[in-house]
């Protein structure tokens, strides 16, 4: 989806072109169309967990790949069940696509693509990342599961290689050069006040899951809330979105993250946050396939738990984690007698999630974004806390 490409989805014999010579509109609208099909004839919900709304492992594998050609769009469909492939690949091919590798373990030859076999060897997630879906290319992997979040099972997990109109918070636009890892999955909640959470176990996954494969001096952190660095880089971030639906009485919580791997332009990367903790040379580079089976893995972990017991016993992990345990903020405030300044400093999170600061009298704030600025902690706004 390029700027100004804007011609609506034709037929299979008659694909459009943008300005740009290629067939991206139609490339993305034929992967929504066969998003909506394999909804529509897929038993998604057949089988679940007792008690939860996420279906049973592992009932279902699906991967689609797509490559963009001059003529016809190229999809290869692989089910667990053979019966299922069957069933997407017919789905697939009556809306024009050419279906390769049915049934089969065929791949679409690219650099560095995502191996989904490799993935799959490697989860050992209970729900979360059985029901996979890859695209070489996606405006936003966040935008599609989010407008597609009622057609797809729960704990879908969506895969780009790349992404044309990636998203980050407040409306930034995320670009992401060759060797990130670009995902969003959903899940599900059922109060309101769970929802500020989520970003916190997000970043929490995926500073624990990079540090079991490599190794526990690996400089990555958290920067509240919802950003990940390294060697005091950018390396990734979190987005996270949620719509109240009303047949399930819940909130459905799309989340998507994006982490610099082996791409150490423009920031850092993960590859050379190994080099910096080993000091000598590295033979195992962190791969996206076993990156995203992990932070799966360790985000599944810790919703069970912060679902079943609160996010109190998993805030001692996540300050171990951030950068601003002591940190001093400076908050500019208006007096009677015109502008002040107060510094205040960080001890941890709020009961709400938000930051728990105190004077140097010893009181207690609670700090919220005044959602004007970009940097959270240059417009910061206090509340006093009572014991």
């Amino acid at each position: 989806v390029r700027a100004g490409c804007r011609t609506p989805a034709a037929s299979a014999s008659t694909a459009p072109t943008c300005g740009c010579g290629g067939t991206h509109r139609y490339m993305l609208r034929v992967w929504h169309r066969c998003s909506l099909s394999l909804a529509a004839h897929l038993p998604w919900r057949s089988s679940k967990r007792p008690g939860s709304p996420y279906p049973r492992r592992p009932f279902l594998c699906f991967v689609a790949r797509m490559q963009e050609t001059d003529e016809t769009p190229i999809m290869e469909v692989r089910c667990q069940n053979p019966g299922s492939t069957k069933l997407v690949a017919r789905a697939v091919e009556a809306l024009g696509v050419k279906v390769i590798g049915s049934g089969t373990v065929s791949s679409l030859e690219r650099p560095n693509y995502f191996d989904a076999e490799a993935f799959l060897g490697k989860l050992q997630t209970q729900s979360l990342g059985r029901q996979l879906l890859l695209a070489h290319s996606v405006g936003s992997t966040q935008t599609f599961l989010e407008k597609f979040h009622d057609k797809l099972p729960l704990g879908t997990v969506l895969v780009a290689e790349t992404q044309t109109g990636g998203r980050g918070r407040g409306g930034n636009k995320w670009q992401n050069p060759p060797g990130c890892l670009l995902f969003s999955f959903t899940s599900r909640f059922v109060e309101a006040r769970t929802l500020p959470f989520v970003q916190y176990l997000a970043t929490m996954a995926v500073v624990q899951a990079a540090k079991q494969l490599t190794t526990e001096d690996l400089e990555a952190n958290i920067k509240w809330p919802n950003d990940l660095y390294g060697n005091n880089k950018k390396l990734g971030g979190v987005l996270c979105n949620s719509f109240w639906v009303m047949e399930t009485r819940s909130f459905t919580a799309v989340t998507g993250i994006g982490i610099n791997v082996s791409n150490r332009e423009p920031t850092t990367c993960i590859h050379e946050l190994q080099e910096r903790a080993s000091g000598e040379g590295v033979f195992n580079y962190i791969s996206k396939e076993e990156l995203l089976a992990q932070v799966l893995l360790w985000y599944e972990r810790f919703e069970d738990k912060f679902l079943s017991s609160g996010f109190t016993e998993l805030q001692g992990l996540y300050l171990k984690s951030w950068l601003h345990t002591n940190q001093k903020v400076t908050l500019e405030e208006e007096g009677p007698d015109g502008s002040c300044e107060i510094t205040l400093v960080i001890k941890g999170l709020t009961s709400s999630g938000f930051l728990l600061a105190e004077d140097e009298g010893g009181g207690s704030y609670e700090l919220h974004p005044d959602g004007n600025s970009l940097d959270f902690f240059k417009g910061l706004v206090r509340k006093k806390l009572y014991k």
